[in-house]
């Protein structure tokens, strides 16, 4: 297992971060992703495989080229594989809920940098910071509002935005 400190290095290094984005749709080589990201591909071997060792990229197909293969990358699984939060699920899976979390605020760190540099009045970040007490039965009452939400607020609709949400919330003894 590797340590949260080496993975959160990893996911938020922007080559590490370029690659994870560019490989979530659709499987690439070391050649495309070097094509697609303008960086030698040379300069990518060490990145993809530390993300190999972390399991963020998995290697989904293999074409031989002459004498080489060649591996197509993806990290598609972070972003399709159900995740369920609960004790039993974290004790097995939690490296999995890690690169999905961190991936998230990775992207809302790249979406604010971009909010705070371009001249839009809209903003395609909103963070609200706030502590509260709470009973043992509010804080399942809170659990139970964001479910809610969640599942009231899905929609198809071809007019709708598509919003990620990460609450977090830290419960202190």
């Amino acid at each position: 297992m590797s340590s949260v400190n080496e993975i959160t290095k990893l996911i938020f290094d922007d080559i590490s971060y370029k690659i994870i984005e560019e490989t979530a749709d659709k499987t690439l080589t070391r050649k495309e992703l070097s094509k697609k990201l303008d960086i030698p591909s040379s300069n990518l071997y060490y990145k993809i495989n530390k993300l190999l060792n972390v399991d963020v990229l998995r290697i989904k197909d293999q074409k031989q080229i002459g004498n080489l293969i060649e591996n197509g990358y993806s990290s598609n699984h972070l972003f399709t594989e159900e995740i369920v939060l609960n004790r039993t699920y974290l004790q097995d899976n939690f490296e999995r809920f890690l690169h999905y979390y961190l991936l998230s605020q990775k992207k809302m760190i790249n979406l604010l940098e971009q909010d705070l540099q371009q001249e839009s009045f809209e903003d395609s970040v909103k963070i609200i910071l706030g502590s509260v007490s709470l009973t043992k039965e509010k804080w399942e009452d809170f659990h139970k509002l964001i479910e809610d939400f969640l599942k009231e607020n899905e929609s198809t609709s071809p007019n709708s935005s598509t919003i990620d949400l990460t609450v977090t919330a830290i419960k202190e003894k």
